[in-house]
């Protein structure tokens, strides 16, 4: 169980999302996490198709990345 902390950039190296997720809540509990996106930027905008980086944080203990993944948005 630990503080998490979900940030989404585009391939621009810029951050388009956030999130914040307490020790012990979902994705933040030990074990499996599931954790939902509307798909919305934090700029109250459809992110558009492509290819993103999705950077997993741990803030228990010190900050420290936990992983890195690529993700791909496809849009209609």
């Amino acid at each position: 169980s630990a503080s998490i902390s979900l940030y989404l950039f585009n391939q621009r190296g810029e951050l388009i999302w956030v999130k914040s997720l307490p020790a012990g809540g979902e994705g933040g509990k030990a074990g499996d996490n599931d954790v939902l996106w509307s798909g919305i930027s934090r700029f109250a905008e459809d992110v558009p198709t492509g290819v993103y980086v999705l950077k997993i944080v741990s803030k228990s203990g010190g900050t420290r990345e936990i992983g890195t993944i690529k993700i791909a948005i496809l849009r209609q």
